[in-house]
């Protein structure tokens, strides 16, 4: 079977799919399901995944692939594996997202670097750390003193490149310099965060600012374009969050709910009256999540729930 050379789709703008399957009942499922697939789409079945090409479909006969940003298809859903598929291929830049909480200790750095690996599937991608008291290198199990940070940054494309770090979740990271002292916080040296994020968001397909507070978001929410406002189910937070996203009625906003441990009765739709709007996305409690961060290896834990819904999430921003 021929195969076009990646020159030769960047040319024709042809999209080769790989079905992944061996029995015969699932790849008849698996083809019928593309039966309405765009023409731009060269669908081939494949008992291994190729060398060469753009998505991987597996189904779920096949148990011993694993191929990096495989697509799994379901036959009680197949629309949803096409549905991803056209996202992921569709051109054009992903919204530069902040994401934020109500108070610190909501899990704002931990979605936000989750988010960015998610985000991997669909382009390149720059988590951009603001937060100069505590930073997120440590969360990754890596050293904040001996590495590149957006200290650097004079506001030049290769100045971004070069301070760009890469990361296990597959996306480069531009980490802050941390403050000496905690009273000062804001560094007068601090370069400013809008050109920071025009910057990055000139050399990368999706930017994923992590915003540490009111303050600094006060600075990057005009760049912004979507903004994912993260609130423990409780009520006093849901009231912080409504004040937050008053501040900011024009701003598309994106609410998730992350319960950080057992207890808590404060329900979905309470929260949505509190707050004023639509939760997007629940997240459950993930104790795991929690080993995982304590043991420097936070991109590097197993799949869960948790990071099943983050990337429900990352899919419904590449849809935005």
């Amino acid at each position: 079977m021929r195969r076009k050379r990646q020159s030769e789709r960047s040319t024709a703008g042809v999209v080769r799919v790989a079905v992944v399957a061996r029995e015969p009942g699932m790849r008849m499922a698996a083809a019928k399901a593309f039966d309405g697939a765009p023409p731009q789409w060269s669908v081939d079945l494949y008992s291994d995944p190729p060398s060469e090409c753009d998505v991987v479909l597996v189904c779920p006969d096949v148990t011993d692939v694993h191929s990096p940003g495989a697509i799994s298809f379901d036959p009680e859903d197949p629309a949803a594996a096409v549905e991803e598929i056209a996202t992921r291929t569709s051109p054009g830049q992903l919204p530069l997202v902040s994401v934020i909480g109500p108070g610190r200790g909501c899990g704002v750095t931990s979605l936000a670097l989750h988010l960015c690996r998610a985000l991997v599937a669909f382009g390149t991608v720059c988590f951009v750390d603001l937060d100069q008291r505590w930073g997120a290198a440590h969360r990754l199990g890596l050293e904040p003193g001996v590495l590149k940070t957006w200290r650097d940054f004079d506001g030049s494309a290769e100045s971004v490149r070069t301070c760009a770090v890469p990361t296990p979740g597959g996306f480069r990271a531009l980490f802050s310099p941390l403050s000496v002292g905690l009273d000062s916080v804001e560094d007068e040296r601090r370069p400013d965060e809008g050109v920071l994020l025009a910057r990055a968001r000139s050399l990368f397909g999706a930017v994923v600012a992590d915003v540490s507070s009111p303050s600094v978001f006060e600075r990057t929410a005009p760049h912004c374009e979507v903004a994912v406002l993260v609130l423990p189910p409780t009520r006093p937070a849901a009231a912080r969050a409504r004040s937050l996203l008053e501040g900011w009625p024009s701003l598309t906003w994106m609410v998730v709910s992350n319960r950080l441990g057992p207890g808590g009765e404060t329900t979905r739709s309470e929260l949505e009256h509190i707050v004023g709007r639509r939760i997007s996305l629940e997240l459950p409690c993930a104790p795991s999540l929690r080993d995982a961060e304590d043991d420097g290896r936070l991109l590097s834990s197993g799949r869960s729930r948790w990071i099943r819904r983050v990337d429900r999430l990352a899919r419904a921003l590449a849809r935005s």
